[in-house]
């Protein structure tokens, strides 16, 4: 209880305390109870940090995939989907979740840009596929003016495959290989031929694989070529995963 003495405040109001210093009345905030977590709420805080870091992991290994030319909220969405990796069971033993013992190609589909959606530009899908400890990509025949959504002036582009091993639990990546596909656009119908880029799989322990797609918009192909990729145009996608033993 707070008194009045002389037209100053003593004591305490709530979690406010005032007292009387030479001639000012000061008034202090009063430290509040500190609240407890339970071995539940510790456990979730600790997966919500292993999936934030493993977001975090993947988007700075792809950078040259999402070139920074996000949507505000990927980091949020990439670690969504990294819960999802981790969730085993209806009813997962919290703070003992990681991607070791998931399903990592729940990451299939994630888009780094949420703006632009890879299939809402690139009428096709690429197959991914690991066997005998190699990485295939197979593209289809396909018709660029056709089955490319381009912007206005495009006259060249790039689509951009990038493979990474990822060790989660070192937190360490390295990237297994990066190819270029270079397409001319043409005024008339002409057709880029079936074609699978293939790629070694790591011989270091890496315990994850994952692929990435990116479309680049150039007016030419020339070393002066002007770039149309921004932040509403920039679709990069996840195309494939493997855990990978």
């Amino acid at each position: 209880m707070a008194v009045n003495e002389n037209g100053y405040l003593r004591g305490q109001v709530g979690n406010l305390v005032s007292r009387k210093v030479g001639t000012k009345n000061i008034v202090q905030t009063k430290p509040g109870r500190k609240i407890r977590q339970t071995e539940s709420s510790k456990s979730a805080a600790t997966d919500f940090g292993y999936a934030s870091a493993a977001g975090a992991l993947i988007r700075n290994a792809f950078v040259s995939t999402h070139r920074q030319l996000c949507d505000d909220k990927m980091h949020n969405r990439l670690i969504k989907y990294v819960q999802r990796v981790m969730r085993t069971t209806a009813r997962p033993i919290l703070g003992y979740n990681n991607i070791e013992k998931g399903n990592i190609s729940r990451l299939v589909g994630f888009q780094f840009n949420e703006n632009c959606h890879l299939h809402d530009y690139l009428y096709l899908d690429p197959i991914v596929n690991l066997s005998d400890k190699k990485i295939d990509v197979h593209f289809p025949e396909f018709y660029p003016t056709e089955h490319l959504l381009l912007p206005k002036n495009c006259r060249h582009i790039v689509m951009q495959i990038e493979v990474f091993g990822f060790l989660f639990r070192r937190r360490s990546y390295f990237r297994q290989g990066v190819h270029e596909i270079e397409i001319d656009i043409p005024r008339e119908g002409k057709t880029v031929e079936e074609q699978t880029v293939v790629f070694d799989a790591p011989s270091e322990p890496y315990d994850t694989l994952l692929v990435a797609l990116t479309i680049l918009y150039l007016d030419g192909n020339g070393p002066r070529s002007f770039l149309y990729n921004n932040k509403n145009l920039h679709p990069a996608a996840i195309i494939g995963g493997f855990n990978y033993q």
